[in-house]
């Protein structure tokens, strides 16, 4: 059963753990950091920011021993429960696979903006 736990002090280094499994740099600190466990084991992180009803994604990581069993989009679907807004925003990537992913979810290229995805969220 996937969970999110916040960061805190104490865990900040696994978090750290996360993005350095990725190659993958957290540019903001503002916002919502949390922690995505599996049972007991830390799996991934995401970090989000919900201004004017809409969430943005700063970094969302699976650590790389774990991506490829359908745990991203676990931890999305239940992110995207508990998200507060109306649409939930993140930035495109240079990578395919990346892109792929957000796709699969149902997110497309912003029309005001082709470096950010999109997604409505209905309520």
């Amino acid at each position: 059963m996937i969970t999110f736990e916040t960061v805190v002090a104490d865990t900040h280094y696994i978090v750290e753990e996360m993005l350095k499994s990725t190659k993958t740099k957290n540019i903001k600190s503002v916002g919502e950091q949390l922690l995505i466990k599996l049972e007991d084991t830390y799996i991934g992180y995401v970090h989000t920011e919900t201004v004017k009803n809409i969430c943005h994604i700063h970094t969302f990581v699976i650590h790389k021993d774990y991506q490829g069993y359908s745990f991203g989009t676990q931890a999305y679907l239940l992110f995207e429960e508990k998200c507060h807004g109306d649409q939930i925003k993140l930035n495109v990537s240079e990578d395919k696979r990346y892109n792929q992913f957000w796709e699969r979810l149902g997110f497309a290229v912003a029309d005001s903006n082709p470096t950010t995805f999109v997604k409505m969220i209905l309520s």
